[in-house]
């Protein structure tokens, strides 16, 4: 990608959208070809710094504090070269509501720019909750929801990475500070799920959801109109397979439980059966089902892991696209209106002028 960075090994998902070029042809991100509206729309720099990089990595998940006021921190590190940056290598400890907060900032300030800002993991109350009433253990890294801890710091790591890639919200002085400074960042209390905030921001999004849903105008411009279809149609598309998917996973799962199943019975019954070489031939082929079960479970961790999550992340691309889509729905909304708006008070201008018009004769 033509930019201020150039990661050294291109991140999993989503490397073959490229949101800052328009030389590729059919590519549906693109934007479309026209003057620039104002003098003051911001420009990305781009030039031929090959050698720049910068790469975001999330471990060690620890659960700080007890009972329901505790949370989930996160080690976030980076490696980077970057002059905007203080020094080449760092790390800080943030927790998930931080990760939010960023996000919401970023979308303040970009998304109205048409900017395509990559959407950060949802919150999980059930798998939170969990986390939050696990009694503490022995040894770190076990306990319950261990595997949805998991799930959610490979997420987090891999909207860092994809933030990290746009070449203007990089060098955003926000991702920078989130990034570097060791301080604690101000409460994000707006991501509360449960704050009065956050139930605020619950309606909020619905009432969107309902706009978008009832809104419709006539659309002038045949790119916008023939690109939100395909988004549309793309998106649909993309839920129905995570569906199947999902479902795939756990028909997986529970074929490698029942081969467990199996190779526990032919166990039993080698050690109850008195033929010495039947004996031996259900005792190896409870081996085999043993190992068999393992290849499935394996299975079914891979395709959750590479295939459900990767398809889930495109599935928040295609709704951050979307929302930059609405708000070009939405700023033809207000211009309308305040065009219409402009009528009316040309129109009471001119009543005016008439009313004086008539005074003076």
């Amino acid at each position: 990608m033509d930019g201020v960075t150039h990661l050294k090994e291109a991140p999993p998902l989503f490397d073959n959208v490229d949101i800052t070029s328009p030389d590729e042809e059919n590519d549906i991100f693109e934007s479309a070809v026209q003057e620039p509206l104002s003098p003051t729309m911001e420009e990305v720099e781009t030039n031929d710094n090959t050698d720049q990089y910068i790469e975001i990595t999330v471990s060690e998940p620890q659960k700080m504090g007890d009972g329901i006021g505790s949370f989930i921190a996160y080690k976030v590190t980076t490696n980077t070269n970057i002059m905007k940056f203080k020094k080449r290598q760092f790390s800080v400890i943030r927790r998930f509501s931080d990760f939010l907060g960023l996000h919401d900032i970023l979308v303040g300030k970009y998304l109205r720019c048409g900017r395509i800002i990559p959407p950060a993991p949802q919150k999980n109350i059930i798998g939170s909750t969990k986390v939050k009433m696990a009694q503490p253990q022995a040894e770190p890294g076990t306990g319950l929801g261990m595997e949805w801890v998991e799930n959610r710091r490979a997420a987090l790591e891999r909207y860092l990475n994809r933030t990290a890639q746009h070449p203007v919200l990089c060098v955003d002085t926000d991702f920078i500070n989130f990034l570097e400074s060791e301080q604690d960042l101000p409460r994000a209390v707006n991501t509360a799920t449960l704050s009065g905030a956050g139930v605020m921001r619950m309606f909020n999004k619905m009432g969107e959801t309902v706009n978008k849903i009832t809104y419709k105008m006539d659309e002038n411009d045949p790119w916008f109109e023939e690109k939100g279809a395909e988004v549309e149609n793309l998106d649909m598309h993309m839920q129905k397979l995570h569906a199947s998917i999902k479902a795939l996973v756990t028909h997986r799962r529970e074929l490698s439980q029942l081969t467990g199943g199996v190779a526990k019975s032919a166990a039993l019954l080698s050690t109850c059966e008195e033929h010495t070489g039947l004996s031996r031939a259900l005792s190896q082929l409870a081996d085999v089902e043993e190992k068999v079960e393992l290849l499935r479970s394996e299975q079914a961790n891979s395709d959750l892991y590479i295939l459900s999550e990767t398809l889930k992340d495109y599935i928040g691309l295609f709704g951050a696209i979307k929302d930059v889509f609405h708000e070009r729905v939405k700023a033809n909304s207000d211009l309308y209106i305040l065009s219409e708006t402009l009528k009316d008070y040309i129109g009471l201008f001119g009543a005016i002028k008439d009313v004086f018009h008539e005074r003076v004769k």
